[in-house]
């Protein structure tokens, strides 16, 4: 149940339906007022929560699909929906259908894989952090030192950063090459 509830403490990242329909994310924790949000603005105060509007899902009887779910408000881009008892690396997910703020698939209970936006530079790993701190450095060094050379010098470095996240990004979820046992393989 994502409905709002009156007087109720809620999170940065709850999403709530209200307002016939309509689907608000949660981005400064509160406790909610009385009449709840209503409107389409990115800062709606309810209580003592603010709201951001998101959108409003398609009514029901309109897709194919039997269930809808929410878009978590922090997803860039989702890469499968499982189902919840089928929830691995290898699984290639089940169809489903993305609409703005909706998904529609046709499992109850399902799991959702997907790129989330991080807005922490401390959990970055050391390659994100390093492509963004000379991108940065190249968007300002002709500015700070007049000099050309150190603005390409830096838009370099950063190019560089950036190819080795990109082959380092291909890599991740799949398995380590397996290492045959050297003394089995001799018999």
């Amino acid at each position: 149940n994502w409905c709002w509830i009156t007087l109720t403490a809620y999170y940065v990242g709850d999403v709530v339906s209200w307002d016939t329909g309509k689907v608000y994310a949660c981005i400064t924790a509160g406790t909610s007022g009385a009449t709840g949000p209503t409107g389409t603005d990115d800062d709606i105060t309810d209580g003592t929560a603010h709201w951001k509007y998101c959108g409003t899902p398609r009514p029901a009887g309109l897709t194919a699909f039997e269930y809808a779910y929410i878009v978590p408000a922090d997803c860039l881009r989702i890469s499968k929906v499982l189902c919840e008892d089928q929830a691995s690396e290898d699984d290639p997910g089940q169809p489903y259908k993305l609409e703005g703020i909706a998904i529609y698939c046709d499992d109850e209970v399902t799991v959702l894989k997907y790129v989330y936006q991080e807005t922490d530079p401390t959990v970055w790993d050391r390659l994100l952090r390093t492509a963004v701190a000379h991108r940065l450095a190249a968007e300002i060094a002709y500015q700070v030192t007049g000099e050309e050379n150190k603005k390409k010098d830096m838009e370099g470095r950063y190019s560089a950063w950036m190819q080795m996240a990109k082959q380092q990004a291909m890599l991740e979820g799949s398995s380590p090459p397996t290492r045959p046992d050297l003394w089995t393989d001799l018999k």
